[in-house]
């Protein structure tokens, strides 16, 4: 018994050692109980030795739930009341609550995060770099691979400036086989940016100093 009564890992749990032929108990964490027949507190002894190892009994008038492992000649008992097995367990399922919240906010901030770096950022670079082809600098590259649809549209993009500056390629070369001194130019008002073709020059008289400015 005065072993039992070292037991403070759960103050809940009751101990008792039972004789496993006489049914006495011969230790207990309750020293009262010490040489009372377990029925008397109402252990189902003949359950016990049929070899229950887990039972639900009225011990001390309370109903419980009992633990038991035989050691030698004695069954070693854990009895837990079973108010005392549930009351904690409003507070746990808030906890637990509680846990997942925080969960959930840190899933979504994450992926929130995620989603503002590798997409939403990106979007807004190709949008800018669109606004200044539009605006007619096409000497802007896209370049956007972190995502692989965003890296399908930055290649489309390119294509399309380079087919641009095909078509000028190929006007200039027309224009060159006809031996007419014919010209085009475009100036973007936006990026003060001059596009002309090979005959402008020519057609204007500039000499190198003036195509620098």
């Amino acid at each position: 018994s005065y072993i039992f009564s070292l037991f403070k890992v759960n103050p809940n749990i009751l101990y008792f050692a039972i004789d496993s032929e006489s049914g006495n108990i011969v230790g207990s964490s309750q020293e009262e109980t010490v040489n009372l027949n377990c029925e008397e507190l109402g252990f189902p002894f003949a359950d016990i030795k049929n070899g229950e190892e887990e039972i639900y009994a009225n011990i001390n008038g309370n109903e419980s739930y009992c633990i038991l492992n035989k050691v030698g000649n004695t069954y070693v008992a854990y009895v837990i009341h079973l108010q005392y097995m549930y009351h904690e367990l409003p507070i746990i399922m808030c906890i637990l609550f509680i846990c997942m919240i925080i969960i959930a906010f840190i899933l979504t901030t994450s992926f929130n995060e995620y989603m503002k770096v590798n997409i939403v950022n990106k979007i807004t670079k190709i949008n800018s770099l669109l606004s200044s082809i539009t605006n007619g600098d096409l000497n802007q590259i896209v370049d956007v691979r972190n995502v692989y649809e965003l890296s399908e549209l930055s290649n489309h993009i390119n294509t399309m400036v380079q087919s641009l500056f095909s078509s000028n390629s190929k006007l200039t070369y027309i224009l060159s086989r006809t031996n007419i001194y014919l010209g085009t130019y475009e100036y973007s008002y936006t990026s003060n940016y001059v596009k002309f073709s090979e005959y402008i020059p020519t057609l204007f008289s500039w000499d190198e100093e003036t195509l620098q400015l």
